[in-house]
């Protein structure tokens, strides 16, 4: 007979009304998961990229002047 260890069990049973409405998260968690998303989601921006947007103005000024 074949191992069938990937079958879920416990698949007709039925959470408590406990495990459902548990929101035991912890608030710091949060904050870090959230500072790691941030930080994933923007690491190909560039740290300095509004220094570029004003480039092209301090550029102008200077070629005016």
């Amino acid at each position: 007979m074949l191992n069938r260890g990937w079958l879920d069990r416990d698949e007709g049973a039925v959470p408590t009304y406990e495990q459902v409405v548990n929101d035991d998260v912890d608030a710091e968690e949060v904050e870090k998961t959230e500072e790691f998303e941030y930080k994933y989601n923007f690491r190909f921006e560039e740290p300095y990229d509004f220094y570029f947007l004003f480039f092209d103005w301090l550029l102008m000024l200077f070629l005016v002047a």
